[in-house]
């Protein structure tokens, strides 16, 4: 279950109910949130309850998929090569990420969900980030 106070028009979350005939719990369908009740959710499916979605875990994989590109080992830029807006900077640690600075120095709890990662890049850069999964 998500905290709605979380989510926002755009977020990709995963569906925990309402699922076709034939799939399993591990490779439950995604949708995007396509507006924001209260009590529940307008997504790409239909009205989803809080209660009947989760978040999807933040990765390595979906960061690089999404446009990010590895530096180091460590970190994961997301650059849009433009003068007003800045760059994104993601520190891997053990299996956590964190919003960083160019020099490493965290500036984040852990982002642990893609939801959190999202509202995080657009509240910084004012973009969003086109999500592949």
């Amino acid at each position: 279950m998500i905290d709605g106070r979380e989510l926002r028009k755009g977020n990709i979350v995963r569906r925990l109910v309402h699922l076709p005939i034939g799939y399993n719990r591990p490779m439950l369908p995604f949708t995007e949130i396509t507006e924001v009740k209260s009590g529940y959710v307008e997504t790409t499916f239909g009205t989803d309850k809080y209660s009947e979605i989760a978040p999807i875990q933040l990765s390595k994989d979906i960061l690089l998929r999404s446009g990010g590109k590895r530096i180091s080992d460590k970190e994961i830029l997301f650059s849009e090569n433009k003068a007003d807006t800045p760059n994104f900077y993601i520190l891997m640690d053990s299996d956590k990420f964190y919003f960083s600075k160019e020099n490493g120095e965290k500036l984040s709890i852990a982002i642990a969900s893609l939801h959190q990662f999202q509202n995080l890049y657009y509240d910084i850069t004012g973009n969003e980030v086109k999500i592949i999964l």
